[in-house]
């Protein structure tokens, strides 16, 4: 009987042994696929410029003090076009992007209505 006890307990131990290395090939194997891929690529983000003047879009007719409101939310804002910009870099940067261009539009709209 002793000596059946003894073999379990050896085959239990071989057991475990296996799992653990297994185990830990599967997480090491997971590290080392995420840092080559996704961790691999994240860069920091420079910080963007505060912009002034937005092309294509006309702030003619705001009061100065509404200019700048609007200037600061469009400097903020990200645009929906996928650049992962704000909409002002955005037109400053992509002349041929109409989300930004309907996005600072709307933003000087809701500004003349208040």
């Amino acid at each position: 009987m002793a000596t059946n006890r003894t073999k379990l307990t050896q085959l239990n131990r071989k057991a475990a042994t296996a799992l653990l290395l297994y185990a830990g090939f599967i997480v090491a194997f997971c590290f080392l696929w995420l840092r080559f891929t996704v961790w691999g690529h994240s860069q920091p983000v420079a910080e963007e410029p505060f912009y002034t003047a937005i092309p294509g879009v006309s702030m003619e007719h705001l009061p100065p003090a509404k200019a700048d409101a609007v200037l600061k939310k469009l400097n903020v804002r990200r645009c929906h076009c996928g650049c992962m910009r704000s909409v002002a870099s955005c037109r400053n940067h992509h002349d041929s992007c109409t989300e930004s261009i309907a996005a600072a539009q709307d933003e000087i709209d809701a500004a003349k209505r208040r």
